[in-house]
């Protein structure tokens, strides 16, 4: 059984902080630190029990004595020491400098939890992170078939299951389960995650639902049509880094397409259309205020001084303010409709 476990951590311009850890006899915690006053809290045997199973999973006995990043130690980096004792054996120690056994965030998990009084994880760390993306697919005879995504990052599971509902009978499911990689992605998300302005999904064509958990308990719940005009404008920064972890594997739909995220106008955005008439042939600027209008739709344009009514295919979709339009506004013509194919 373990018996003490002390633990100190020190970092350039934060200071330290050292716990100690009783569970013999009378358990209780000891707290000590730069940005704390001395003080002690008594554990309950039950809190006792839990904290020295957990710590026993992580096998101290098995770690390195020494993580060191380099042969010399950093200045301005960060250090910590492990001292614990186990019942009828010596006194162990470990220590560190800006290097981790892989066990570091569990056994950060876990004085968290003890230790109330010490944030020893960001409060702000994301601890899960979903989407689910609803898309009413246009099938045979004009019927409608409902397509879905869902993709569930956790780091208690160190998981990313990523699935795909093309059918009512067909379900496609990736799972990943890949050491410490789950928390560096969620880690990169944290940085990234924009404020979204909460909107009901409705009946809109293309529409997400997106649920954020924090370490502090923080929930929150997102529900918007996956288009450019209501997602933040870098939303694209969360997607680039689950694609990076994806792309190993290979696997991606509709829920990382660019051309459905980052496709809406903005207030007071004009929409230019790129135009070709023929495959590789040269394309032209079109204008239009028909923002339903995608990459790869057939539309009908005029052309020539007659303006003869002619069918196009379109390229590409840009959204300019009048400041930086590509093309002169005025001097563009117009896309009469867009054709069913």
């Amino acid at each position: 059984m373990l018996e003490y476990f002390k633990f100190t951590l020190s970092s350039y311009g934060e200071g330290y902080i050292e716990t100690e850890v009783f569970l013999k006899g009378n358990p209780h915690y000891h707290v000590v630190g730069t940005k704390f006053e001395d003080f002690e809290r008594s554990i309950t045997d039950k809190q006792a029990n839990y904290f020295n199973t957990r710590m026993t999973l992580l096998n101290l006995d098995h770690l390195e004595r020494q993580y060191m990043h380099s042969d010399q130690m950093l200045l301005d980096g960060e250090t910590w020491s492990i001292e614990y004792q186990y019942t009828n054996k010596p006194r162990e120690s470990i220590f560190g400098d800006n290097s981790y056994p892989d066990c570091w965030e569990k056994l950060l998990d876990i004085l968290d939890e003890l230790v109330e009084e010490v944030p020893y994880v960001d409060p702000e760390r994301i601890e899960s992170f979903t989407m689910h993306y609803h898309h009413k697919l246009i099938i045979e005879n004009n019927e409608q078939a409902d397509y879905e995504e869902n993709l569930d990052i956790n780091r208690k599971h160190q998981t990313l299951i990523y699935t795909k509902n093309v059918a009512p009978d067909c379900v496609i499911t990736h799972q990943y389960e890949t050491k410490h990689s789950i928390s560096t992605l969620l880690d990169n998300l944290n940085g990234d995650i924009p404020d979204i302005q909460s909107a009901e999904v409705g009946e809109y064509e293309e529409g997400i639902i997106i649920d954020i958990t924090w370490h502090n308990g923080e929930l929150f719940h997102y529900q918007l049509p996956y288009n450019r005009h209501y997602m933040p404008r870098d939303w694209h920064n969360v997607m680039y880094h689950i694609e990076e972890y994806m792309r190993t594997f290979g696997f991606f739909g509709s829920i990382f397409a660019q051309s459905i995220y980052e496709h809406g106008v903005h207030e007071g955005e004009y929409i230019y259309c790129s135009i070709i008439f023929e495959e590789n042939g040269r394309s032209y600027y079109y204008v239009t205020d028909d923002d339903s209008i995608r990459i790869g739709d057939y539309v009908l344009v005029p052309v020539g001084h007659d303006n003869k009514e002619v069918e196009g295919v379109v390229e590409n979709i840009t959204y300019h303010y009048r400041g930086s339009v590509p093309y002169p506004y005025e001097s563009c013509k117009h896309i009469i409709k867009k054709l069913k194919h």
